[in-house]
């Protein structure tokens, strides 16, 4: 009579430490299997290219070499205004949808210089985080060494995904 508590109490203890474990297991995989999901499809995520409105770019849209190909900018100057921004634009958009937001800090007097990601719009490549700071670098040495603007003027100003560049 006195070892039967002791068995039930090993036996339940054991039913729970498979329960556990089982339930451990289910976990793990559930976890596995969200992160390969999301490694093989977080591009999509992250860099949503969006659908181009025209089949050409504006008159404004000049290309710029980088590493991952080249990219298309455009860059408004007027050399009475002192400061310039670098504009990157936030993942699900590109520069033929900028033009309002191009045109509201040019009528506050600013510069500005905004592009397009390596396979956005008609820029070349394929989007990647190398791709995307390689982007911004290629554009702020276009502005401090081409155009010789001081870095003191230019500010850079990102929109959602733009941040990280910026």
């Amino acid at each position: 009579m006195d070892g039967a508590p002791m068995r039930q109490a090993i036996r339940l203890a054991a039913i729970l430490l498979k329960a556990t474990l089982y339930l451990i297991g289910v976990l793990i995989s559930v976890y596995a299997t969200i992160n390969l999901y999301g490694l093989l499809v977080y591009r999509y995520y992250l860099y949503p290219i969006p659908k181009k409105i025209s089949s050409l770019p504006t008159k404004n849209t000049q290309f710029l070499p980088t590493p991952y190909g080249n990219i298309t900018y455009q860059f408004y100057f007027n050399p009475t205004n002192r400061f310039t921004i670098l504009y990157s634009h936030g993942n699900a958009t590109d520069l033929q949808r900028l033009k309002y937001t191009l045109a509201q800090y040019i009528n506050q007097g600013f510069n500005i210089i905004a592009y397009d990601y390596n396979g956005y719009g008609f820029s070349q490549g394929t989007p990647s985080e190398r791709a995307v700071y390689a982007d911004v670098t290629a554009v702020y040495n276009f502005l401090t060494r081409t155009k010789q603007i001081p870095t003191k003027n230019i500010f850079a100003v990102g929109h959602s995904f733009g941040c990280a560049p910026s």
